[in-house]
């Protein structure tokens, strides 16, 4: 009869799942040892009690050789001792699941990333993959779920281990196993650490139709660029939405190509119209060799094959800029302007060119030749600013003598009412560092242009500006900031601009 109760009770835990603790391991089945199990890690005693509990449990099971560890048994298991921090009853575990025949690779690469030792899972997960990888009868996806390849991969990911994270693509893409949402995530990471390899090997995974934010896209081209892969920043280039994007970044192509190359690029461009040029790549700004009047000359000859208007603007804009940038000097400025005059391209020239030209007739004394290039930039129907002329004032500055500062000066009244607060701070230097009583009466004169053209005598100045000797005739010393004045290469330069 006691039996037969017993029999009963043992029945009705058991259809519970809730044996008593000190009943455990009497006469229990597979079953009732994955519910104690289960029972031990939703306990909320304390972490200790838990692991001492399934420990003595665990030996229990394994001494009867009737019963073996199954995966549902060791899988609850596993996040009972992923709790040891002491490393006592985890490692007496490991030691329970060799005696058993049992894996416990899935159970120390697990630790080992809870604990933060990447490397030591790393290591480990290749081993048991090349050790397993030969067996044609095993369940691949559900091998490399246990041996945790997912979350290391996302974790290489995390890290931008680049070296890992393409072995893990490749063996996992390689099974099928990777969906987009895996490879959306590391190309995210992959731009975040600029990482090339990993963008290129994950965005050739992706599907095109997975659409991808315009400031990853844009990201993603310069990564490419930057790297030389030019076709593939292309491909990204055409998923790009806004038109004036596009065409920077076109730029930002072709710039890497060599020169010839780019301006024919250049020319088969579409979409540069309107560009910002303060968007142009560096490279187009720092053309060198531009002193060399053959360079030079063979980089304007290229001009004249384009038939794309807005590629030669940007063309001659570039060339102009890179003298302007150190590449090239006030010649190369005149060689410029006199072969866009020969050609009947001064019509090119754009407002912008023009502040970058006076900018460079500023840092040098070609004060005769400078007066040639206003004339021809105003024949162009172009005007020059307040800043043209406070540039071109600068350019008379050098030498000795100073009348193209009063010449420069009224026409820049004349043109634009006004002077820049910079031009009238040349004039009184000029009254402090050269003693200039002009300046002086020029100054209090400048709300009456009539006035001042008196007191400098504007058309005999204006008739007789070519003169040096004429110019000479009241000298003094060269002001601070500025240089020498050579009348010869004035001239040279003049000439090159009447060629």
């Amino acid at each position: 009869m006691l039996k037969r109760l017993a029999s009963v009770q043992k029945k009705s835990w058991r259809a519970a799942g809730e044996l008593p603790l000190d009943k455990l391991g009497k006469d229990m089945t597979l079953i009732d040892y994955q519910k104690a199990f289960s029972r031990i890690l939703n306990d909320r005693q304390d972490t200790p009690r838990q692991l001492k509990h399934a420990t003595d449990l665990l030996c229990k099971m394994t001494e009867n050789k009737s019963i073996l560890p199954d995966f549902k048994s060791t899988a609850v298991l596993n996040k009972i001792f992923l709790k040891d921090d002491s490393g006592k009853y985890s490692d007496l575990y490991v030691e329970k699941l060799r005696q058993q025949n049992l894996e416990p690779a899935y159970f120390q690469i697990e630790r080992c990333l809870e604990r933060g030792q990447y490397e030591q899972a790393v290591e480990l997960f290749w081993s048991k993959y090349d050790q397993y990888t030969e067996d044609n009868e095993l369940d691949m996806f559900r091998l490399m779920k246990s041996l945790r390849a997912f979350k290391i991969l996302m974790m290489a990911s995390d890290r931008d281990d680049t070296d890992q994270l393409l072995k893990l693509i490749t063996v996992l893409g390689g099974m099928g196993y990777l969906t987009q949402m895996n490879y959306s995530g590391i190309l995210s990471n992959a731009i975040r650490y600029r990482n090339y390899d990993v963008c290129l090997t994950t965005i050739n995974s992706l599907d095109t139709s997975l659409e991808l934010s315009q400031g990853y896209l844009i990201s993603l081209f310069y990564i490419f660029v930057s790297n030389d892969e030019l076709v593939m920043a292309l491909r990204i280039l055409t998923r790009i939405d806004s038109q004036d994007t596009r065409s920077t970044l076109c730029l930002e192509v072709i710039s890497r190509f060599e020169l010839e190359d780019s301006w024919t690029l250049l020319d088969s461009l579409a979409e540069v119209s309107n560009l910002d040029y303060s968007l142009l790549p560096s490279s187009f700004l720092q053309i060198s060799g531009l002193d060399d009047f053959e360079v030079l000359d063979a980089h304007l000859q290229c001009s004249l094959k384009l038939k794309n208007r807005e590629a030669q603007k940007i063309m001659i804009y570039s060339l102009l800029s890179s003298i302007d940038n150190n590449q090239g000097h006030f010649a190369s400025t005149a060689f410029v302007i006199s072969f866009l005059k020969r050609h009947q391209l001064l019509d090119l020239l754009d407002q912008i060119d023009v502040d970058v030209v006076f900018h460079n007739i500023s840092k040098y004394g070609n004060k005769v030749a400078a007066f040639g290039v206003a004339q021809l930039v105003k024949e162009a129907g172009l005007n020059m600013s307040t800043r043209n002329y406070y540039h071109l004032m600068k350019c008379e500055c050098f030498g000795t003598e100073h009348d193209g500062v009063f010449r420069a000066a009224i026409d820049c009244l004349e043109e634009n009412g006004k002077l820049e607060p910079d031009s009238i701070g040349l004039i009184k230097r000029l009254l402090k560092e050269a003693n200039d009583t002009i300046a002086e009466r020029f100054l209090d004169n400048l709300s009456n242009v009539d006035s001042v053209k008196a007191i400098v005598d504007y058309n005999f100045l204006c008739r007789n500006f070519q003169s040096t000797a004429e110019r000479q005739k009241y000298k003094h010393d060269i002001m601070k900031g500025f240089g020498t004045y050579n009348s010869e290469f004035d001239q040279q330069n003049l000439r090159k601009l009447r060629l």
